[in-house]
């Protein structure tokens, strides 16, 4: 550091200057006399506090600068080079609830409570969260709330209701908000539905943006509800098979035989209330006979409802049987 050389130098009095009393001219004497600094001058370079730019005159000076209420946001220097101030270091942060006027701060802004809700910076022609997590390109926003946002390709909107429950996820078409998960739209929107998969169905809370994958007992497959109907309707065609009877056979006496009609239970004993929504298709193959190969033949066939079958049999001869039946179609599992 330079040493501070301070020099003490006379004014020259004015000529025919009268005496006075003693005590007078001691106290007159600061005006002829003048101090000088050396070589440390510019350590005297006195501090200008302005919400303004300092003058042409005060450049020699440092800069505390402030906002129209008094806050300091930053010390600068004037660069003689390149004619502008420069911040002497990180720019000062403001904190409220509204933006400031400076904008080469930083905006810490807050609620009315004063907590913080971000950290703002000036860009271009306005205010930008710094602490907003921001959101990858190509993603697609998800807004939740319960009124509509405005149309937009760009982000889906999860509906609720007041207490917050989801009420569907809704895409815009271009002109209107479309549900994405209503179950009138399973073949045009599946893959916006999840899946449940499990032996019991959705709860009513989540059926209409739901679902389920039916597994472990049969009648299995994929089934969306059809609040029309208050039913679970099968997707796809849902086979059940089994052998009639399941343990031993049926005593067939010459001539025609019916029987039935028999419940489907009959060969799917865990199908409970499921029932085939139109008459499905019956296929029925041979599985035992005791008088196989016979010259007389065994002539069988099978109708069926949509919750029982029948079969029909006619033999020249007395014989015991068994016989494999498959049927197939969509199912309905009411609630």
């Amino acid at each position: 550091m330079n040493p501070l050389n301070l020099t003490i130098t006379t004014i020259t009095p004015p000529d025919g200057l009268a005496h006075t009393n003693r005590k007078d001219e001691i106290l007159s004497l600061p005006d002829y006399l003048r101090v000088n600094a050396g070589s440390a001058s510019p350590q005297l370079t006195m501090l200008f506090v302005s919400s303004s730019e300092p003058g042409a005159d005060d450049t020699d000076k440092i800069w505390l600068k402030t906002d129209e209420a008094g806050t300091c946001h930053g010390f600068y220097r004037y660069d003689s080079t390149t004619g502008v101030w420069l911040m002497m270091a990180g720019p000062g942060i403001i904190s409220g609830t509204t933006a400031p006027t400076d904008t080469t701060i930083l905006w810490l802004k807050t609620d009315a409570t004063g907590t913080a809700k971000g950290l703002y910076k000036y860009v271009a022609t306005e205010w930008v969260n710094m602490t907003a997590t921001p959101i990858p390109e190509e993603t697609v926003e998800i807004v939740q709330q319960a009124t509509a946002p405005t149309g937009s390709a760009t982000l889906f909107w999860l509906k609720t209701v007041d207490d917050a429950t989801p009420r569907g996820i809704h895409f815009w078409n271009g002109d209107a908000w479309v549900n994405g998960s209503a179950i009138n739209g399973v073949s045009n929107y599946l893959n916006f539905n999840s899946v449940k998969v499990g032996s019991t169905p959705p709860d009513a809370t989540i059926r209409p943006y739901t679902l389920w994958g039916k597994c472990s007992i049969p009648p299995v497959g994929v089934f969306w509800f059809n609040f029309s109907d208050n039913v679970w309707e099968s997707i796809s065609p849902i086979i059940i098979s089994a052998r009639y009877p399941d343990t031993g056979s049926v005593n067939l006496t010459t001539g025609a035989i019916e029987i039935g009609p028999l419940p489907f239970s009959t060969i799917c004993p865990t199908i409970g209330s499921a029932y085939f929504l139109d008459y499905p298709a019956i296929t029925m193959t041979l599985e035992y006979d005791d008088q196989f190969p016979e010259t007389d033949v065994l002539k069988l066939g099978c109708v069926a409802t949509s919750t029982t079958f029948t079969i029909a049999a006619s033999t020249g001869i007395t014989r015991n049987a068994a016989m494999r039946l498959c049927a197939m179609g969509r199912m309905g599992i009411p609630v």
